[in-house]
């Protein structure tokens, strides 16, 4: 009770403040609904946020697929730094511009932000709003559907980098709620030419392994972000505790 008291009193929903402690601390961030006040202590997605710092350099090119309100697309801008640059995917037009203001509010130059979906096509595609903001994903033959849907360009990572003339990765983060399968395999080329790691969040067991075995077929190994321990059954997803699942960073082990 206390806790929810100060946190309305002192950080209100939809206020701007400053990151207090972390790796982002610094930054400037409008609260949003739900669990946004725990950006403000380091405490979003903090196993991520520290393998961030541990391979992003100054002057990198950063992907952030699924970039949502910025939480990480700020600290990747952070880590590249100026020389650098952070190419920001987010097809939601409403939480677009949440992202484009907090990059406004940071007077972060290095960042682009990018209104579409990332996929194994290039074309228009249906998305759902879904339940809550954060959980916006493109429709499949399979997705039940659970909010509102609306159509949104898509683009695939071989286009954007070989056709749209873009900087390719040396880092990127996917997590794109059931879709990074189709997003590894529309940028098969970029994966195997360029060789980024990883940071990618699974959503489900087909998904799991659909994932490892793209990864296992380029020549990555992977390990768990939580834990650190290494992803054994890469063509096996949950409930195989060796195989892949939840969020891993997979790195190249092979040119």
């Amino acid at each position: 009770m206390v806790r929810e008291l100060v946190k309305s009193t002192l950080f209100p929903v939809g206020g701007v403040h400053t990151v207090l402690w972390g790796p982002c601390r610094g930054i400037r961030y409008r609260v949003f609904p739900g669990f946004g006040h725990a950006y403000l202590y380091g405490g979003w997605e903090r196993k991520s946020a520290m393998l961030m710092v541990q391979y992003v350099r100054p002057g990198d090119t950063a992907y952030d697929l699924g970039a949502n309100y910025g939480m990480h697309t700020l600290l990747l801008a952070k880590l590249v730094g100026p020389t650098g640059r952070v190419y920001a995917f987010e097809p939601n037009p409403e939480i677009l511009c949440a992202l484009e203001e907090h990059v406004t509010l940071n007077r972060l130059t290095a960042v682009t932000t990018v209104q579409r979906a990332v996929s194994d096509e290039v074309g228009m595609a249906v998305f759902d709003r879904a339940h809550h903001r954060g959980a916006g994903h493109l429709v499949s033959a399979t997705t039940i559907l659970s909010g509102p849907t609306f159509d949104v360009e898509t683009t695939t990572l071989d286009e954007f980098v070989f056709s749209g003339g873009n900087a390719p990765p040396d880092f990127m983060k996917v997590d794109i709620e059931g879709a990074e399968s189709a997003a590894l395999r529309g940028g098969h080329q970029v994966l195997e030419r360029y060789r980024p790691i990883l940071l990618i969040e699974l959503h489900n067991p087909a998904e799991d392994r659909a994932v490892g075995r793209i990864l296992k077929d380029l020549g990555y190994g992977a390990t768990r972000v939580e834990s650190g321990e290494p992803v054994e059954n890469m063509e096996s997803g949950w409930p195989d505790r060796r195989g892949m699942w939840g969020s891993v960073l997979a790195v190249p082990t092979s040119a």
